[in-house]
């Protein structure tokens, strides 16, 4: 299928979007991941693959060749602040390091980025790309709103909504234990929206330790998809 940021995007055919790749990244060895990616590539005959981390594959030795590898870097937290899981930092290191030396193309989203990646390496070779987003997109989805927020049990205007990966690192404990100091509008619920992360477990821990009655308040989805954010944003 098509994301919805790339519609307006002519020489774009089409999208195959692994999400599941990154579950399992941290279970089987980078060489396995890195033949299952490009060999899924292959066969559906793509020529592009892009990842939205820095990811440890490299090409396969005897496939491969023909099929671009982006890697696009969001930013690199796990580097500069304390509250990341130990050995986190390590770990996105050697990432981005394996990402940086073998894709044929490394994209940061903001100017800061790119900067301090190529500081890294004494070298020049990432760039900057901002995230599309189409300003059509929202009228495109206007009719599957009411559906979605029946889905989540959501009205309008009446919740506050964290869009971030559910790990330590994104402070998302401090977020759960200020909502529940707010008594003046019980009726407005919290809305986390993101996948599992390094940590996830303590914030269950902090979750669970709530009464009924705030944790009914608390909503979490789990990955969505570009459709679904649109309307609950």
């Amino acid at each position: 299928h098509k994301p919805e940021s790339l519609k307006n995007y002519s020489k774009v055919i089409g999208t195959i979007n692994l999400c599941f790749i990154y579950r399992i990244s941290d279970i089987l060895p980078n060489r396995i991941i890195s033949w299952l990616i490009f060999h899924l590539a292959k066969r559906n005959d793509i020529d592009t693959i892009i990842t939205s981390s820095p990811f440890a594959i490299k090409k396969p030795i005897f496939f491969g060749k023909h099929i671009k590898l982006v890697q696009y870097v969001h930013d690199i937290m796990p580097l500069n602040i304390l509250e990341t899981v130990p050995g986190s930092g390590k770990k996105f290191l050697k990432n981005l390091e394996v990402a940086y030396q073998s894709a044929d193309e490394v994209v940061a989203s903001s100017e800061t980025t790119r900067i301090k990646i190529n500081k890294i390496f004494s070298k020049d070779k990432a760039k900057l790309l901002y995230l599309p987003f189409s300003p059509s997109e929202k009228s495109e989805v206007k009719l599957n709103a009411k559906a979605v927020l029946q889905y989540y049990k959501l009205k309008r205007e009446s919740y506050l909504i964290c869009l971030s990966v559910l790990e330590q690192r994104k402070n998302i404990n401090r977020l759960i234990q200020a909502f529940t100091l707010s008594t003046t509008k019980p009726q407005i619920k919290l809305v986390l929206v993101g996948d599992k992360g390094e940590g996830y477990k303590e914030i269950i821990n902090t979750y669970n330790s709530l009464n009924k009655k705030m944790r009914d308040r608390i909503i979490t989805t789990g990955f969505i998809n570009e459709k679904e954010k649109q309307v609950l944003l």
